[in-house]
């Protein structure tokens, strides 16, 4: 990077001031991340809600992107609206269906792809398994407990008959 900045006419240590800022923002961002984890992992031992935590955050986030963007979009300001009339709006309208419709034609080969390579099934199958699934455990225990009265039924006939023949 430093040969061809030089090439191009910059000074070597302009060149390298560039590229050492870059790294030195760079790091600057990573720290800023790293204290901004630490911080939330404190908030979060400390016993704070995840709920007020994720809260706090989007208020913070608005409150420093607002001024921001009121400052470098301003010359946008409603630059994309001046050309949105009917005709735009009706071939906004063919265009999402036919996108729509080409999504829909791709679902199937890809849910194909995901159950050969992944072993991924439709939640079809996977209901229809459990159901299967329940029904049987639910007829063997059926079937244990009709075994279960009937051995109670066949000790107490066995019991009086034992008693009968005695």
């Amino acid at each position: 990077m430093l040969k061809r900045s030089v090439k191009e006419g910059r000074s070597l240590t302009r060149s390298f001031l560039v590229s050492v800022t870059q790294y030195l923002c760079s790091w600057m961002i990573d720290f800023y991340f790293a204290g901004v984890i630490v911080f939330y992992k404190l908030a979060v031992v400390e016993g704070m809600s995840m709920r007020a935590l994720i809260a706090y955050r989007f208020i913070f986030a608005t409150a420093c992107i607002t001024p921001l963007v009121f400052i470098f979009e301003r010359q946008r300001m409603g630059g994309d609206l001046n050309e949105l009339n009917i005709n735009e709006l009706q071939a906004l309208e063919a265009k999402m269906d036919s996108s729509l419709l080409a999504i829909r034609e791709r679902k199937p080969p890809l849910k194909r792809l995901l159950t050969m390579f992944l072993g991924v099934r439709n939640l079809e199958e996977r209901h229809a398994n459990l159901v299967m699934n329940l029904d049987q455990m639910q007829w063997v225990a059926w079937k244990r407990l009709l075994a279960f009265e009937n051995m109670g039924a066949f000790l107490l006939s066995a019991g009086t008959k034992a008693s009968w023949w005695s």
